[in-house]
């Protein structure tokens, strides 16, 4: 660990007191017994610098720099809850002690003992960095807190660039005669977005090469020269057990942290991609939007206009891995910055989603049937099976 030098910005002076982990060697399997097994609560915005109300004691708090996609981000975090903490360095890339001697993009206080219970952000726009704000209480002890508030932070950053945060996933399907799709899926929790992918490389085992993974939950789709390509945020993947094919969780438990696996929602966090591939910008074949709530088989391809009613509308059927249960909508299945601003991410949606269309990107719907019943997958095997119809096609 080390102290940086200075503050990296005026107002941010208790901040570098705070040590910065420089390395984090994590054994696993890793078995963790959090207090909480969902998130509750939204992020709201606040006019007020956390800066102004910290109450922390230098010598009980640590900070763990990383990398949410491109930008730097500054994780300060309460002593107690260093494992839920520590457990990001297998989520996101950690930032070199050089990368570290300068101003951050973004900035996280986890447990703040200000008597709040809040979960805030604030962007001081006289820096030109985003703060989170996550009060202590026992509900805090969940990951989910830590990986969305940074993927927050992070999206409202990136709109504010013009680039447009997607929550989904992202792969680019090699198949074995050399030919490559990118493949990008969207739509909240539960919607089938990962069961999706699993189930396309069941379906095809015999003509897939390779399935490279450019992000499992948060991503971007920005513009070049008129051209979409997709970026991810993360390096790992942070998944419900249950949303895995058997099997999955004892392939991957060398490498991975198992979050209260006793517990309804139990989850695990595992590496997903190498860091240069989810900074690379990658074109994109197909855009859909993950369906688990219809009786409609298989995929649809819609219109510019309806693709993007249908996103923005973000309806899902809810089966409570948050706080929802039932059918629920949010602006752009995206309650992770986007639906906070949503005057901000409107335009970028409309560019966007005009140049997906006009570089022949696959726009339309991929039915999941999971809102119906998780343990059927006669639905999203048919969709698995459509999906690759596209990718194998002449």
């Amino acid at each position: 660990m080390h102290h940086q030098e200075k503050p990296f910005a005026e107002g941010y002076e208790a901040l570098a007191k705070i040590p910065v982990i420089d390395t984090v060697m994590l054994r696993t399997p890793m078995i963790l017994h959090p207090k909480s097994s969902k998130r509750t609560g939204m992020f709201t915005e606040t006019d007020v610098n956390p800066m102004t109300y910290l109450n922390m004691d230098p010598e009980e708090w640590f900070c763990f720099p990383m990398k949410v996609g491109s930008l730097l981000c500054y994780v300060y975090f309460n002593a107690k809850y260093t494992a839920s903490a520590l457990s990001l360095a297998n989520l996101f890339e950690i930032a070199t002690k050089e990368e570290t001697t300068g101003k951050p993009d973004l900035v996280v206080i986890f447990g703040n003992e200000d008597g709040k219970n809040a979960t805030e952000f604030y962007h001081d726009t006289d820096n030109n960095i985003w703060v989170g704000c996550i009060s202590d209480h026992p509900r805090i002890e969940y990951f989910g807190y830590l990986k969305k508030m940074s993927l927050t932070l992070h999206n409202l950053a990136m709109m504010e660039k013009g680039w447009l945060p997607i929550h989904g996933a992202f792969v680019n399907i090699t198949l074995k005669d050399g030919r490559k799709k990118g493949i990008m899926l969207m739509g909240d929790s539960g919607a089938g977005k990962s069961e999706s992918i699993e189930a396309l490389k069941a379906a095809g085992k015999d003509k897939i090469k390779d399935i490279e993974v450019v992000f499992d939950d948060m991503g971007t789709i920005h513009l070049e020269n008129g051209v979409p390509y997709g970026q991810g945020t993360e390096i790992g993947a942070f998944v419900r057990l249950d949303d895995l094919d058997p099997g999955t969780a004892y392939r991957d438990m060398d490498r991975s942290i198992f979050m209260g696996p006793e517990n309804k929602n139990a989850r695990m966090v595992s590496p997903a991609a190498p860091y240069r591939v989810v900074v690379h910008n990658h074109p994109i074949d197909l855009f859909c939007y993950a369906n688990n709530y219809t009786d409609k088989l298989g995929m649809n391809e819609l219109s510019v206009e309806e693709a993007k009613e249908t996103c923005k509308m973000g309806k899902r059927m809810a089966l409570g891995t948050t706080q929802e249960v039932g059918i629920s909508t949010t602006y752009f299945a995206n309650p992770f910055g986007p639906m906070q601003k949503q005057e901000l991410c409107e335009p970028i949606i409309d560019e966007v989603f005009t140049a997906l269309k006009d570089n022949g990107t696959y726009l339309g719907e991929i039915y999941t049937h999971l809102g119906f019943d998780k343990e059927n997958r006669d639905g999203i095997n048919d969709a698995a099976a459509q999906l690759l119809s596209f990718i194998t096609e002449e």
